[in-house]
């Protein structure tokens, strides 16, 4: 697996309870990072491109 540098930074500002939006380039693993990030934890994942998700906050 290869480590990336924003790994750390994440990790720590997650240990903090601080929000995490990555906005970046497509197809450059932003879902990967995230996907192994999250992996063994409680946490609420929402995909902004999953319909289903939209929908629901369209709604709010």
């Amino acid at each position: 697996m290869i480590e990336r540098e924003l790994n750390s930074t994440i990790q720590q500002d997650w240990d903090n309870r601080k929000a995490i939006v990555l906005t970046v380039a497509r197809q450059v693993g932003k879902t990967t990072l995230i996907t192994q990030l999250v992996e063994n934890k409680n946490v609420l994942y929402l995909n902004g491109d999953d319909p289903q998700t939209r929908l629901t906050f369209d709604k709010c």
